[in-house]
């Protein structure tokens, strides 16, 4: 099985509810650089 990056978001609220829904529904799910945001690296630095 190969990771697939579904999609960003601007804070681990979001990011948290996202991974619930997909487990919800029976999809395995995985969230990345879950505390970068507070490095003051956001998601600019992130996407180039």
């Amino acid at each position: 099985m190969s990771l697939v990056e579904l999609a960003r978001f601007d804070n681990r609220v979001e990011a948290d509810l996202a991974r619930l829904n997909l487990e919800a529904e029976g999809i395995d799910a995985v969230l990345f650089d879950t505390d970068m945001h507070g490095f003051g690296w956001g998601r600019s630095c992130q996407s180039g």
